[in-house]
């Protein structure tokens, strides 16, 4: 049995769009003026992983494999 995987590109173009729902809908739940502690931490958390997926999946495993991915925005 053939299973046909998604191309990089395809998951990177979920992972943006994942993404981009999250932070609309969150925002529109709840106005990031109104947001407690927990409300920034969840948000921060859940961008990074979305960040690290889509960088994770914009390199070849040569890539990760000797440390390329950049692991903060700084």
């Amino acid at each position: 049995m053939t299973v046909i995987l998604p191309t990089d590109q395809q998951v990177i173009e979920a992972i943006q769009m994942k993404h981009h729902l999250f932070t609309t809908k969150f925002c529109q739940q709840k106005s990031p003026l109104r947001w407690d502690s927990m409300d920034h931490v969840y948000f921060k958390h859940l961008c990074t992983v979305l960040n690290h997926a889509e960088a994770i999946f914009s390199l070849d495993v040569d890539a990760l494999a000797n440390k390329k991915m950049k692991m903060t925005n700084e």
